[in-house]
């Protein structure tokens, strides 16, 4: 049971005492302090559409073939802050989905990217 947004634990003989949940002490705190900079917090619903998610499809397979960006705002902020970026809009979202989410992701020696 949630109380005010907090999960309850139990102490010193079954007193409640609310325990912070995750958005509490983590995701409202970076969202606030986005917002501070400047940055528009997205709803859900609108951005499961622009990423592409399957309106028809049911639970986890809605976002089988979403993009994890928004692509047309990537390219475009990519533009912004490096105006030597000549790669096609969707050439960046094809590069990153390459990368790999383990160990072999991190290389032991730097990489040197350099734009043309």
């Amino acid at each position: 049971m949630l109380i005010g947004g907090l999960l309850p634990r139990t102490i010193h003989n079954s007193t409640l005492v609310p325990t912070p949940g995750e958005h509490k002490t983590v995701q409202a705190r970076i969202l606030a302090y986005a917002q501070e900079l400047g940055w528009a917090v997205v709803p859900r619903e609108e951005a499961e559409r622009r990423r592409g998610f399957d309106a028809a499809a049911q639970g986890s397979e809605r976002a089988r073939n979403a993009s994890l960006f928004f692509e047309e705002g990537l390219h475009a902020q990519v533009r912004r802050f490096n105006p030597l970026y000549t790669e096609a809009p969707g050439a960046l979202p094809g590069k990153l989905r390459h990368l790999h989410a383990d160990i072999y992701g991190n290389p032991s020696t730097p990489q040197v990217y350099t734009v043309h």
